[in-house]
């Protein structure tokens, strides 16, 4: 690397300027895989035995100045891989879990998501969570393919993160601040050029490229295609958008309309 970060004596991230073809930014990070999962950020946290509680996982990653996020929440709802682990399959008692906790700690940016088979399942639980809790505070989805090997899907769940720079810093900021759309991997991304906010329309125009189809949902529910949404009708409302992309698809972050 020709650039490291270091945090409290602990290496956090790395710049290798031969991978790829504008350099790599590596960042040190982690699976704290007691359940439920968190995903850990910038910090070498780490716990050799699996019962231990969230407090004391999530603790150690705002202690270390790192950033986490809870890793494939939507497994332990009824129907999830491991419903019956953590929440006595209530889907109200984990998004009442997982909200709760992430507008508790400032360092704790919101759920991953991983779509593929389990989409539908994936896209309630956000949905859900959001019109929950994203009116008291922010709550960002991360994609990750959560593969524990060498070998990744080709259409593995990812983020297309827009960070000015492959800094540490600028990385940390476009995490914390959700300047971020998830996705799987597609032979050409789409690119997210604008979003602009007509105040006095009352409108959200997106200026993309390189996409099939766009729709807009608010509490799940599809309520406008194409780039532009009227939101004069709306109030105390969860918006979001979606791209078509190849098959895939692709999701913004979310808008409060109050």
């Amino acid at each position: 690397p020709s650039r490291i970060w270091h945090r409290g004596g602990i290496e956090t991230s790395a710049f290798f300027p031969d991978l790829g073809d504008r350099g790599m930014l590596a960042v040190r990070g982690n699976e704290l895989s007691a359940h439920p999962h968190i995903v850990s950020l910038f910090n070498d946290c780490g716990f050799s035995d699996r019962n231990t509680t969230d407090e004391e996982r999530m603790a150690c990653v705002g202690e270390k100045g790192g950033l986490a996020h809870w890793a494939h929440p939507a497994n332990y709802v009824p129907g999830g891989r491991w419903e019956d682990r953590v929440f006595d399959t209530s889907w109200e008692e984990a998004i009442e879990h997982f909200g709760r906790f992430i507008g508790e700690h400032d360092h704790v940016i919101g759920v991953e998501v991983r779509f593929g088979s389990r989409r539908v399942r994936e896209e309630e639980f956000i949905d859900r969570l959001l019109g929950k809790f994203y009116r008291d505070h922010d709550i960002f989805i991360v994609g990750s393919d959560d593969t524990h090997s060498t070998s990744v899907s080709e259409d593995a769940a990812l983020t297309l993160l827009l960070a000015e720079a492959l800094t540490e810093e600028a990385v940390r900021h476009a995490l914390q601040n959700g300047h971020s759309f998830v996705g799987s991997r597609v032979a050409v991304y789409p690119r997210f050029n604008a979003i602009v906010v007509d105040e006095k329309a009352r409108t959200i125009t997106v200026d993309a490229d390189n996409y099939d189809a766009m729709a807009w949902y608010r509490d799940g529910e599809e309520v406008a295609v194409g780039a532009t949404v009227d939101y004069s009708g709306m109030r105390d409302a969860v918006l979001r958008f979606q791209v078509a992309v190849d098959g895939a698809i692709f999701y913004s972050q979310s808008f409060y309309i109050d």
